[in-house]
């Protein structure tokens, strides 16, 4: 927000996800008190409080191979984006062919989540998708009833965040522990500026399966 703007004043800072390096040069250059708050390790001089979006794919993968999917779409996006690695190797561990035309690289916002789960029904070969947060997944589930497609031949959805309307919309997902890693990036971060640590900490926070309605147990 700030890379063109002034920076405001503070004895230290917290970056919640990526970060433009023009604007993360002008924070080092004013104070080493940082701390990122995102879902990988970064190789960044700074304290972190991270939930692996790798593993959380792995979740909710294995999630669906246990309900008996086999055909899984993919729909988010797959540029440096470990959710999407995660998803590929949850798949190849468990001997399961990536099939690349069930991979769709879009935008994560809902209406990509809608335009990608109406591309998908044309196929007529999933029967289950990984949403790579709940807006995707959101998206996707308007459009599968839209197209009356919840009852009849459902695609199970699943997706990663757990924000308020995925339990309002019964959005089975992979819950992220936000309020908690926001409270342990101020309290690293304090910590930092009082001289109470010196060494760089990563602080990996636990994800949680979210069980709703969205998905299913596949019917031979």
């Amino acid at each position: 927000v700030f890379v063109d703007q002034k920076i405001p004043d503070g004895d230290g800072y917290i970056i919640l996800g990526r970060c433009p390096t023009k604007l993360l040069t002008a924070l080092r250059e004013r104070t080493e008190n940082l701390i990122g708050i995102w879902r990988n390790p970064a190789a960044l001089p700074m304290d972190e409080v991270i939930c692996r979006g790798d593993k959380a794919a792995e979740m909710a993968i294995e999630y669906l191979l246990s309900l008996g999917h086999r055909k899984i779409a993919y729909i988010g996006d797959c540029s440096y984006e470990n959710r999407y690695v995660g998803y590929s190797e949850c798949l190849i561990k468990n001997k399961i062919p990536i099939d690349y035309p069930l991979i769709y690289d879009v935008a994560q916002t809902r209406a990509a989540g809608a335009r990608a789960m109406e591309n998908l029904l044309r196929t007529n070969g999933a029967t289950a998708a990984l949403c790579a947060n709940d807006e995707l997944a959101l998206g996707a589930l308007e459009e599968l009833k839209r197209q009356k497609r919840n009852r009849k031949n459902p695609i199970s959805v699943i997706s990663i965040d757990d924000i308020r309307e995925a339990g309002e919309a019964g959005l089975t997902t992979i819950h992220m522990p936000q309020k908690d890693m926001a409270h342990m990036a101020v309290m690293l971060l304090l910590d930092r500026i009082k001289k109470g640590h010196q060494e760089k900490l990563c602080l990996e926070m636990p994800c949680n399966l979210m069980e709703r309605e969205s998905c299913y147990y596949l019917i031979p």
